[in-house]
C-alpha cells in the first residue's frame, strides 16, 4: 500500500448517478490486482474526513490509466464528482486481497487451498450487481487474455442503471436483468443463473425438457434392452396411467416412478431399482458446465447466491462493505466467517483478509 496522487483523465456521468473516472499514474499489473480496491479521498479538504472505498474496474495494457465506476449518493460522492481533468486526488492503494485467476493455480493450490485439475480452458461465470459490476469487468479481461470462456450476468434495478454492458460483450456472452423488467430480463441475477442452467440442461438432448423426460432420457441411455422396449410400448399409454397415479404423481419422475412400478414386467422394477442409485449421478451431466464462478454486489444477491449454488463448487465473491482507515486497524468492516471456515478468529476484516472470499466462508 502507497500514497499515490493520480491526475484525473475523466469524470464523466455514464448512467444514472453512475460516474466513470479514468486516472493517470504508474498503476503496475502485479501490484494492481482484480479485486484490490482504492481508498479515495473525495474531498480537497477535511470534511468528509473519511475516505471512500472503491474497486478497480480496469487497468490499461501500459500501465497508465485505471478506471473507476463509482455511484453519487452522499456528500464525498458528490464532492468526487465534481474533480476535473487535470486535477489531481489523494488515494490509498492497492488495499485488500485479490480475486486468483485459475491459470494462477492450475496444476496445484492456490493461497486458499483451492485444488484445480490441469485444464487449458475454463468455462468462467461473472455475476455482478450495481455498483458490484466494476471489479469484475477488470478481472473478466484478464481471463479472457489467459485464453478462459466468460458468461456474464449483470444486475441492475432499472434501464436507467445500466451500464458496461457492451463492454462485457467483448468479454463473451453477457446476461442483462433489470428489477422492473424495463431492460434485459426482468428479475435478479439468479433468475437469470437459472435460466443458464436450464438451457444446459435442455442441451443434454431433446427429451430432457422435464423432469420426466430427464428420467426417460436416462433410462433410454441404459443399455438394458428391456427398460428401452418397456419404454417405448408404454408410452402410448402415458396419459392415461398418468391420471391413476395418485399422491404419488406431484412431480413428473415420480409419475415415471409409478408407472413402472404398477407394470407386471418384472425387468422394469429391477432395472428402475438397478438405476435408481446412479441418478444423482447422471443428473449430473446436465448441470451447469462453468468451472469457476466470481461474483460482486449488495449482500442481498450474495446471500441468493450462497443459497443456489452449492458448496461444492468453485465459487467466490467480493463483499462490498463500509470502511473507516482501511488498514484493519478501526475493525469498522469485520464480519463473521461461517463454521468450518474460521482462521486463527472467527471474525475477519474484509479491508485486510477481504474483500474477496470463497462463496461460502462469510456469513451474511
Amino acid at each position: 500500500m502507497k500514497k499515490i496522487f493520480p491526475s484525473v483523465v475523466e469524470n464523466t456521468l455514464i448512467a444514472d448517478n453512475i460516474f466513470k473516472l479514468v486516472l493517470e499514474d504508474s498503476f503496475p499489473h502485479d501490484e494492481f490486482k482484480p479485486g484490490k480496491f482504492l481508498h479515495v479521498k473525495c474531498s480537497k479538504g477535511l470534511d468528509p474526513l473519511l475516505r471512500r472505498p472503491m474497486s478497480i474496474c480496469d487497468i490499461s495494457d501500459d500501465e497508465r490509466y485505471l478506471t473507476v465506476l463509482y455511484r453519487k449518493e452522499g456528500r464525498g460522492t458528490t464532492l468526487l464528482s465534481e474533480y476535473q481533468a487535470g486535477e489531481k486526488i489523494d488515494i490509498l492503494a492497492p488495499l485488500g486481497n485479490n480475486f486468483e485467476l485459475p491459470s494462477e493455480y492450475e496444476n496445484g493450490e492456490n493461497s486458499t487451498g483451492d485444488f484445480q485439475k490441469q485444464c487449458l480452458t475454463k468455462k468462467v461465470l461473472l455475476i455482478g450487481g450495481g455498483i458490484g459490476v466494476p471489479p469484475l469487468y477488470y478481472l473478466g479481461r484478464k481471463l479472457k487474455a489467459a485464453g478462459h470462456s466468460i458468461v456474464s450476468i449483470l444486475g441492475f434495478n432499472a434501464a436507467k442503471d445500466v451500464f458496461y454492458e457492451n463492454e462485457f460483450k467483448s468479454l463473451g456472452e453477457v446476461f442483462v436483468t433489470t428489477v422492473d423488467g424495463s431492460y434485459g430480463m426482468k428479475g435478479f441475477v439468479t433468475d437469470a443463473l437459472a435460466g443458464i442452467e436450464n438451457a444446459e440442461i435442455e442441451d443434454c438432448g431433446p427429451s430432457s425438457r422435464t423432469a420426466h423426460n430427464r428420467t426417460s432420457s436416462r433410462l433410454r441411455r441404459t443399455n438394458d434392452r428391456s427398460v428401452l422396449q418397456v419404454h417405448e410400448d408404454h408410452e402410448d399409454d402415458e396419459n392415461a396411467e398418468i391420471e391413476d397415479c395418485g399422491p404419488s404423481s406431484r412431480t413428473a419422475h415420480n409419475r415415471t416412478s409409478s408407472r413402472l412400478r404398477r407394470t407386471n414386467d418384472r425387468s422394469v422394477l429391477q432395472v428402475h431399482e438397478d438405476h435408481e442409485d446412479d441418478e444423482n449421478a447422471e443428473i449430473e451431466d446436465c448441470e451447469p458446465s462453468y468451472d469457476v464462478m466470481y461474483s460482486c454486489g449488495p449482500k442481498s444477491m450474495l446471500k441468493a447466491l450462497q443459497s443456489r449454488i452449492s458448496s461444492d463448487k468453485l465459487a467466490y465473491m467480493s463483499l462490498e462493505e463500509r470502511m473507516g482507515c482501511g488498514v484493519g486497524a478501526c475493525l469498522a468492516c469485520v464480519c463473521n466467517y461461517n463454521e468450518g471456515f474460521e482462521r486463527d478468529k472467527n471474525y475477519s476484516r474484509v479491508c485486510t483478509e477481504g474483500p474477496v472470499y470463497k462463496l461460502h466462508e462469510i456469513s451474511l
